[in-house]
């Protein structure tokens, strides 16, 4: 095992009580004592959710990243397909040549199958749980230190009189609601918010200090464009719905509310990060299609497992997309867009459907790029 602070290659005899030889430095963790992982891969994983430390991160998205290193990759259904007629000829070959060559060339080509295959059936939930991630989280610090760039939640500080007055006099020309605290946590530790001239709240009422504040200056705004940002969980795909129809945010104002997902459509390529779903058969309404339903009953899908960098720049180019929109409808009745900003080449198409048909439309390719 390599160790990444000297860079030596120590063997498993010579990490006495998973100590480097060569700069004395504790590892923390230790395959051969049955950690999942390796400090490497560990290591590995916090330069990717960070960009090589140019972007602030959540220790949720490190446990995705860890979790995607250890899924494995997928074989192409291409690839296993020809695994599997090339098993069969040279099978058939054999039989026929009985030739020693023969014999190799069909054990090589059936380990290669097996392994597709087996490759193929890995099945669709985190390979590591929460618990044990935690434990590993932990004594990686403990060895380590605090990663850089990692995003701590301060106490938040009261309000100064005078700056709530003047939040209430500015004006944003664009929201992003999210379905959770850590998203909008994301998004502002990275200056989301400065750069792009938006607010960020969450739906349970994230920043507290001047929630209430952004919130009554947002409604007063006739031209304000809304973004919703959430998991993939039933909560997360009814938030836009519960924005246009909810009187407390913009039922009644006639809104259009723009999400951006994540989506059950959205879920192709994070196979393998998946949670356990609600366990019981849903109920396609308010703003959840019939086999959004199906597959929200069997499993759920997390923002954080999109790597920080990706979403800031999927919710960017969201944003850029619908620049020009109309972000009114023209009737007291709201509606909901569904737009493609989590779809392969970011931008795929969108549809729309009426607050009152509480049916979601949507359009483009079912997958994140």
């Amino acid at each position: 095992m390599i160790c990444i602070r000297c860079g030596r290659d120590i063997k498993y005899k010579d990490r006495t009580n998973r100590t480097c030889p060569g700069c004395k430095q504790q590892f923390a963790f230790e395959p051969r004592q049955g950690d999942p992982v390796t400090d490497m891969l560990f290591r590995k994983a916090i330069n990717a959710v960070s960009s090589d430390g140019s972007i602030r991160w959540g220790v949720e998205h490190l446990y995705y990243e860890v979790c995607r290193r250890k899924r494995g990759n997928r074989a192409p259904r291409v690839v296993v397909f020809v695994l599997v007629g090339l098993t069969a000829f040279v099978v058939t070959l054999s039989v026929l040549l009985r030739s020693p060559f023969v014999y190799f060339l069909t054990f090589v080509i059936g380990v290669a199958t097996v392994a597709a295959v087996a490759s193929r059936l890995k099945g669709p939930f985190v390979p590591i749980d929460l618990e044990t991630f935690n434990r590993l989280w932990s004594r990686w610090r403990d060895a380590h230190g605090k990663p850089g760039q990692l995003i701590e939640r301060a106490p938040e500080q009261p309000v100064p009189t005078d700056l709530e007055k003047d939040i209430g006099d500015y004006s944003f020309d664009r929201a992003v609601i999210c379905d959770r605290a850590r998203t909008v946590d994301l998004l502002v530790a990275n200056n989301f918010h400065f750069e792009n001239n938006c607010a960020i709240l969450s739906i349970d009422g994230y920043p507290k200090r001047p929630f209430q504040t952004i919130k009554k200056m947002l409604k007063r705004n006739p031209r304000l464009q809304v973004f919703v940002l959430h998991d993939a969980t039933l909560a997360g795909c009814r938030l836009a719905h519960r924005l246009v129809t909810d009187p407390e945010w913009f039922g009644g104002s006639g809104l259009r509310v723009i999400d951006l997902g994540l989506r059950p459509r959205h879920a192709g390529p994070f196979r393998g990060l998946l949670l356990h779903g609600e366990g019981v058969r849903l109920n396609d309404e308010d703003g959840i299609r019939p086999d959004e339903a199906e597959w929200l009953s069997k499993y759920k899908l997390e923002l954080a497992a999109a790597r920080p960098e990706q979403v800031l720049k999927r919710l960017f180019a969201g944003l850029r997309a619908h620049a020009d929109d109309d972000p009114r409808t023209g009737s007291t009745a709201g509606a909901v867009t569904y737009c493609g900003a989590f779809d392969v080449g970011g931008y795929a198409g969108d549809g729309e459907v009426s607050a009152a048909a509480g049916a979601a439309g949507d359009g483009g390719a079912d997958a994140f790029g």
